[in-house]
């Protein structure tokens, strides 16, 4: 096997803003991309989003139920944590930018993650426990699509109403760089 010529490319950060509104518990995939018209936002493989990139802006606060929204992927293409992949659990409750975070907290035998809303996709790290010699390694990476979890879903607490916002990030595209292979 010998490796092609050098490849000179630019993957150019690009921000995606995707509508949101109240759906009552029910995964609702966001509007197509171009990429993949009729089937949703479809992350395409190898297109990489920035954990520290993701925010949800809230226009309309939600009034009923839990308040909080969860971003991820099709439930169907990622059953164990496709829903919460992105964002889990943050607050709709006020109006205005969210950025998911984690908190650790200092118990009396160990650090851990007391809140987190930093979806599953980008946790790398563990969550410690208040029990000896269970710290937390809050350790968080990009997330890179594969083409098979790829779907973009969210998903707003039980009894929304009133919720109206967006999901803001940063993506690009790395290469495929099977293709300089001969």
């Amino acid at each position: 096997m010998t490796i092609g010529l050098a490849t000179n490319m630019a993957a150019e950060w690009q921000y995606e803003c995707l509508p949101m509104s109240f759906n009552s518990n029910v995964e609702t995939t966001f509007d197509g991309n171009a990429a993949v018209a009729g089937k949703g936002y479809v992350i395409e493989k190898y297109q990489e989003i920035d954990w520290q990139s993701c925010y949800v802006f809230v226009q309309t606060v939600e009034g009923t139920g839990a308040k909080t929204i969860n971003i991820g992927i099709l439930s169907s293409e990622y059953a164990t944590y496709g829903p919460y992949c992105f964002v889990y659990g943050a607050s709709i409750a006020t109006a205005g930018w969210v950025r998911p975070a984690f908190t650790v907290s200092q118990g009396t035998n160990a650090a851990y993650l007391s809140a987190n809303t930093l979806g599953y996709a980008f946790k790398k790290g563990q969550d410690g426990a208040n029990t000896a010699e269970h710290n937390a390694i809050p350790v968080f990476q990009n997330f890179i699509g594969d083409g098979t979890y790829k779907t973009m879903t969210y998903t707003c607490a039980t009894t929304s109403a009133s919720f109206v916002g967006f999901f803001w990030f940063r993506t690009r595209r790395l290469p495929d760089l099977t293709t300089f292979l001969k």
